[in-house]
């Protein structure tokens, strides 16, 4: 999931709801009725939620150190988020995190992991 504070928690809730459903069908191999996808969704939700509002509070904590750490925890986010990076060797996975925080100052980077 993309963190996104440009929408409300329950407009996000309302975008996810049938991509929640489609990849629990898809996982379990079987059609769900709609009864049984709205008890799913039920029993979903909440951690969704939870998911979406430690998100949000994750990108409020970064723009209130500043543009350039935000930016950062954006290329992290979109590193991590990407098919590339899901694939990659941990020894890959580690470059591509050092790639990413070389456009920054040491200072940047260090008020970034101090953020976390």
């Amino acid at each position: 999931m993309e963190c996104d504070d440009t929408k409300t928690v329950d407009e996000i809730m309302n975008g996810i709801k049938g991509l929640s459903i489609q990849s629990e069908e898809a996982w379990q191999n079987q059609k769900k009725s709609s009864q049984e996808a709205d008890e799913f969704w039920e029993k979903e939700k909440p951690n969704e939620r939870k998911l979406i509002e430690g998100c949000q509070a994750q990108i409020k904590k970064f723009k209130n150190v500043g543009q350039r750490a935000y930016q950062l925890y954006q290329d992290i986010e979109n590193l991590r988020l990407s098919k590339a990076f899901y694939r990659a060797t941990f020894e890959k996975k580690l470059k591509m995190y050092t790639d990413a925080a070389a456009k920054y100052t040491d200072e940047e980077v260090i008020t970034f992991w101090n953020t976390l």
